[in-house]
């Protein structure tokens, strides 16, 4: 690693240790961003949640106040302040001091904890089967690996008896592998979107 890119990846870190997570008295997340003005982004647990849920694209009309924090205060050009654009928001979504701080998270170092948030969500992918079964009824069904196997059809319609798979998604993460909430709001958020992608190839028939 070269002394420019130490001396980006270290205003990376300082950014998003500087970063602030918050909940107010409704339980809606409080994101201050340590940029100029400092930001602000408030959000349901359905929307902008959590910090998992930042990314750049989001917040392009504040791009240029980020440039010209990078430029007065830290001496960046142009592909420099990408660089850490970019960089900042993947850090915010897994290192921030207060997100680490914050709901009992697991007392092992965040790195660390990035890297079992990381396993758990390969073992979610790497079990969950797909069975491609035509019939009256449904063209096929996913089974999650959430206890002794979620299922529901392509149309997203359960077919366990009584079953909601996002309330046995939580239960899992919590009761098994330990998660606070916003961990597993970040693990059913990633999850989910792989289910989506899935459904989506099985619908082009790609899959």
């Amino acid at each position: 690693m070269g002394k420019q890119e130490e001396y980006l990846d270290n205003i990376v870190e300082h950014l998003v240790n500087e970063t602030k997570y918050d909940t107010d008295h409704h339980n809606v997340y409080i994101i201050k961003f340590p940029f100029s003005d400092g930001w602000e982004v408030f959000g349901s647990h359905g929307v902008m949640s959590s910090i998992y849920d930042i990314y750049p694209e989001r917040f392009d009309t504040k791009r240029w106040d980020f440039d010209q924090e990078m430029i007065n205060t830290f001496g960046l050009i142009e592909h420099e302040s990408d660089y850490v654009w970019e960089k900042y928001f993947e850090g915010a979504r897994f290192f921030g001091k207060e997100y680490a701080k914050s709901d009992g998270l697991i007392n092992e170092s965040v790195d660390k904890q990035k890297e079992y948030i990381d396993k758990v969500i390969e073992r979610l992918i790497s079990k969950t089967k797909v069975v491609i079964e035509p019939s009256e009824i449904y063209d096929g069904y996913i089974i999650a690996p959430l206890g002794n196997g979620f299922r529901w059809d392509f149309y997203n319609k359960s077919l366990q008896p009584h079953g909601d798979f996002t309330n046995e998604l939580f239960l899992e993460m919590v009761e098994v592998y330990g998660f606070n909430t916003n961990e597993v709001f970040l693990v059913g958020g990633i999850y989910k979107d792989f289910i989506w992608e899935t459904l989506e190839k099985i619908s082009n028939g790609r899959y």
